[in-house]
């Protein structure tokens, strides 16, 4: 059994310097006395972000019922597999619908799936970030020098996210 090692820097380290922590203070004390003033605005607030969150989970819902049947065979079919390394596939749908599916259920991806669209599946880059390391490790790949792929900026669809691993050089067994 092969081991990977994880090759990555530590992330560096951001301190907030003393007058961020000075205007982050007025901004909360501001919030503070807007709530105590303007209880009915913060009560709508909290109902709108309530009821997005809400949407956006029957959305997600829906789209897991609309694909019911498929899974990893239909999107593995989409890469040319003699090209592709088949690790890099798995570990792409697998971490990517765990972290959009149910506590049961993995999200079925297609590969023409849009990352970070409203009509896609709405991820954002930090998302991308953390589900990458998981898929890096997985796929024996290393994320070193990740800026210097050139699928880098350009990753749009799920698609291009196996693309740019397949860009990533391997990690060397441990």
């Amino acid at each position: 059994m092969r081991k990977f090692s994880r090759h990555m820097p530590p992330a560096p380290t951001r301190k907030l310097p003393p007058l961020a922590w000075f205007f982050f203070a007025v901004l909360l004390t501001a919030f503070a006395l807007s709530a105590w003033n303007y209880p009915v605005i913060i009560c709508l607030w909290i109902l709108l972000l309530v009821a997005s969150v809400v949407f956006d989970s029957w959305r997600k819902q829906r789209m897991i019922e609309w694909r019911a049947g498929e899974s990893i065979c239909q999107f593995a079919r989409s890469f040319d597999y003699r090209k592709t390394d088949t690790r890099i596939i798995r570990a792409v749908y697998e971490e990517v619908g765990r972290f959009l599916g149910t506590k049961d259920r993995l999200f079925p991806l297609r590969a023409a799936d849009t990352l970070f669209s409203d009509d896609g599946l709405k991820l954002d880059s930090e998302d991308l970030d953390l589900i990458a390391e998981d898929i890096a490790f997985r796929a024996g790949r290393s994320l070193c020098n990740a800026e210097h792929n050139p699928y880098f900026s350009r990753i749009t669809t799920v698609a291009d996210l196996v693309a740019f691993f397949m860009a990533q050089p391997e990690t060397s067994p441990a």
